[in-house]
């Protein structure tokens, strides 16, 4: 083995000699691994310098569905001509989704429990912003606390989230463990690119945003969890805080659990989502939902009152609603107009994606719509996007914006 290494060195120094380039091969490999050494130290020491991912909570296991997504073929041409219908199923649902943090990332789902607010786990949780006003003619301020979506702060669609729940199978299980009695918790997971310079710590920060490049991510990934449903010892412990929240033209009493969270990891958070005021975490106060009464059915009517959690309170009515599952590939913009815009679904915030008959359309009309059952009201807005004939028209630009955000 040492004798062919050395017949192969003095062969490539011979290459190299006949060529006139007037150096060896031990040289170039010494000056090869004396420029990479510094750069693998340097990832190896960022290694180090990342924090470690949270351990999974005890009693727990994730909720979702494992393996590929149900929208993974959502560009299939098969969809251009709507779904294979029966009569016992003229709608077929494609895929779930929760969105457990309000325009967060999604949960998806191959099943649902349905409780009171719809979804369950959906819209529980929201970020909020600290808004003052200018102040009066007598020098008098006032803030509150407004919620956030992806309409003002778009970096919130690469805010990912997790929910755990207790399973009597899961490691750690006890029925007074911290997370059993919680009943379980979100993990609100969300990209940060530290500063880099010259200096040791900007250095190593360089190393980090490096490191996950090579793990096919965007940027470094940090993570904080909080309770899910916290137990009034808990808040107590914690000390939470009953504040207004103003959530379009509601203001609702919800939870502020800001203090489950280490202040420098949120104020990292701030910084990625480009807030320039304070920001909170808000939990819906389950003993204060939301009611609904602008379009909803009246509790006389139905024999229960309509609630929320941090959703929109919006109209059920399909006619404006209910979205295009056709070939998504004709919605591919023009470099110039837009650059390189492919739509997708999980930029929508709908909660149920399903595929009708391929005659849907025409039964619909131009100008009717679709009455939703009044138990669909218990859902929220378990929404539904239909599978329509192909149309190759474009989109208008003004328009784009509120298509791809109107359900956050």
């Amino acid at each position: 083995m040492a004798e062919n290494v050395e017949n192969f060195v003095l062969a490539a120094n011979g290459i190299l000699k006949e060529a006139g380039i007037n150096i060896t091969l031990q040289a170039i490999l010494l000056t090869t691994v004396s420029c990479i050494a510094p750069l693998v130290f340097l990832l190896v020491l960022a290694a180090f310098k990342t924090p470690k991912s949270l351990p999974p909570p005890a009693g727990c296991r994730k909720l979702g569905l494992q393996g590929r997504s149900n929208l993974e073929d959502q560009y299939s041409k098969r969809y251009a001509k709507g779904g294979d219908p029966t009569p016992e199923k003229p709608w077929t649902v494609k895929a779930l989704f929760v969105y457990p943090l309000k325009s967060g990332a999604p949960v998806e789902l191959s099943k649902s429990e349905i409780d009171r607010t719809g979804l369950k786990y959906d819209r529980q949780f929201t970020l909020a912003q600290q808004v003052t006003s200018l102040p009066t003619l007598d020098g008098k301020v006032t803030s509150e606390w407004h919620f956030m979506t992806q309409r003002k702060f778009p970096r919130l669609a690469k805010v990912d989230t997790e929910i755990w729940v207790p399973d009597p199978s899961a490691r750690g299980y006890k029925e007074d463990g911290e997370w059993v009695k919680s009943e379980g918790c979100l993990v609100i997971r969300f990209p940060f690119s530290p500063d880099t310079d010259f200096t040791i710590e900007g250095l190593i920060n360089y190393g980090k945003i490096m490191l996950a490049r090579l793990s096919r991510k965007s940027e470094p990934m940090l993570e904080f969890r909080v309770p899910f449903n916290p137990s009034p010892e808990r808040i107590k412990s914690k000390g939470y805080r009953s504040e207004v929240l103003r959530i379009w033209k509601d203001s609702p009493t919800a939870l502020n659990v800001s203090s489950e969270i280490d202040r420098e990891v949120f104020e990292k958070l701030r910084y990625t989502l480009g807030a320039a005021n304070p920001i909170a975490l808000f939990r819906i106060d389950t003993n204060a939902y939301r009611k609904v009464h602008k379009c909803a059915p009246k509790k006389e009517d139905v024999g229960f009152e309509t609630v929320i959690g941090m959703h929109d309170s919006v109209r059920m009515d399909f006619s404006s609603h209910v979205l295009r599952f056709f070939n998504l590939s004709c919605c591919r913009f023009r470099r110039q107009n837009l650059g390189d815009c492919v739509l997708t679904f999980y930029g929508i915030m709908i909660n149920s994606t399903a595929v009708p008959d391929p005659y849907f359309e025409s039964r619909l009309g131009p100008r009717r719509s679709i009455q939703a059952p009044q138990s669909l009201f218990r859902t929220s807005r378990t929404l539904a996007t239909a599978s329509y004939p192909p149309r190759r028209a474009a989109i208008p630009r003004k328009h784009l914006h509120h298509w791809t955000s109107c359900l956050c």
